[in-house]
């Protein structure tokens, strides 16, 4: 080690030397171009010099180091091939064999996609029928705009009936006796007229009302026609009302003394015995009080083909309110509420016979109305 270190150093020394040297050379020569005045004579001679120069450099060298060792190529491929073998066994024995790619099964199954790519682009079969699908989506559409139309339809059809019942309603609202109907806004129609809601200070109230007898604008408030509906009935029934406006039935009390408020009204009274004769009993003035009075009755100017039979200022009895002047109670001899003085000449909510349906001198009661109409001005 000591003695290739000696040898370096001699050579590097060396080396210098001859640096020395050369630079000493092309000072002497750079002065000698210049004092010839830079010519092309002089530039070829300092150049002739320097070839010299580096060629006694060179074999200086050689002399000092000896000729460059030969590369033996073949050496070094075994070296880096043995190298390389080594890494390749220690890959596989890390990572195992790699998988063996079979090219021809490969290129087998590239060249069967290419077929069958090649048969569909000459064949009907890939085309898209687009007219299909176009058809298709038109008759979806068309489906779709019926749904839309038929449901369109529907709620015009819906809004126009409920602005009818609106119209219908507010007109009613307005409607405070049976003077002021419209039979197409009747609930429900006979041959003489209809059930229909009126109002009175926004209270409703469903009444039957007579457009036929003289004149029409009656509403009534009793019925008897067939006895298919017990009269016998208690205090609050009677004021409260009870049966169907179209069948027998009776308003009730507290309804017909509201109804009979504001303006003055009359009173009809029709009757039809068994042998089909019809009579009627009629009064110009009208009124029923309130509870507090026991809903007395009031009644002026009688007319009619029938007698005067109906007590005024008498309060109504029933069977469990006794108001009447006889000293037992008529209701329970009749079975029926009325207006009773000892009984009297008159009981139309009596059982449905001969003797409780009854009107003085009229016999053989099978029906009977009685209904009041606002006089007009």
């Amino acid at each position: 080690m000591i003695r290739l270190t000696v040898i370096l150093s001699l050579i590097v020394c060396s080396v210098a030397q001859q640096r020395r040297d050369v630079c000493t050379q092309v000072q002497l020569m750079s002065q000698y171009c210049s004092s010839q005045g830079g010519n092309e004579t002089g530039r070829v001679a300092t150049v002739d010099i320097l070839e010299e120069r580096m060629k006694e450099i060179e074999s200086e060298l050689r002399r000092t180091l000896g000729a460059p060792p030969p590369v033996n190529y073949s050496f070094v491929e075994e070296v880096l091939s043995a190298r390389f073998k080594g890494v390749e066994e220690r890959v596989i024995a890390r990572l195992g064999e790699p998988p063996v790619v079979n090219y021809s099964a490969i290129e087998e199954d590239i060249s069967t996609r290419f077929q069958r790519l090649e048969a569909l682009v000459n064949s009907d079969e890939g085309l898209v029928d687009y007219s299909r699908i176009f058809n298709s989506v038109d008759e979806r559409f068309s489906a779709i705009r019926s749904y839309v139309d038929a449901k369109f339809a529907r709620l015009v059809n819906d809004t126009e009936a409920y602005k009818r019942a609106v119209e219908s309603q507010n007109r009613q609202m307005n409607i405070s006796d049976c003077r002021q109907i419209r039979l197409e806004d009747a609930k429900l129609c006979n041959a003489t007229g209809g059930v229909f809601d009126i109002y009175r200070e926004m209270k409703r109230y469903e009444v039957f009302c007579d457009s036929y007898t003289d004149g029409g604008g009656w509403t009534v408030f009793q019925r008897r026609m067939d006895g298919s509906l017990n009269f016998n009935r208690t205090w609050n029934e009677y004021v409260n009302g009870f049966g169907e406006r179209h069948r027998e039935f009776w308003l009730g009390l507290q309804n017909i003394h509201e109804l009979l408020q504001g303006g003055t009204h009359e009173l009809r009274i029709d009757l039809m015995d068994s042998s089909g004769r019809v009579r009627f009993a009629k009064y110009q003035i009208f009124y029923v009080a309130g509870k507090s009075r026991d809903y007395n009755l009031l009644l002026q100017s009688f007319s009619g083909d029938i007698g005067d039979h109906l007590a005024s200022g008498r309060p109504f009895s029933t069977i469990d309110r006794d108001r009447d002047s006889w000293s037992r109670n008529c209701a329970e001899t009749t079975l029926g509420g009325w207006w009773f003085t000892n009984c009297g000449h008159s009981w139309l909510n009596g059982n449905y016979d001969s003797t409780n349906l009854y009107w003085y001198r009229f016999p053989n009661l099978v029906r009977s109305e009685m209904k009041f109409r606002r006089l007009v001005d």
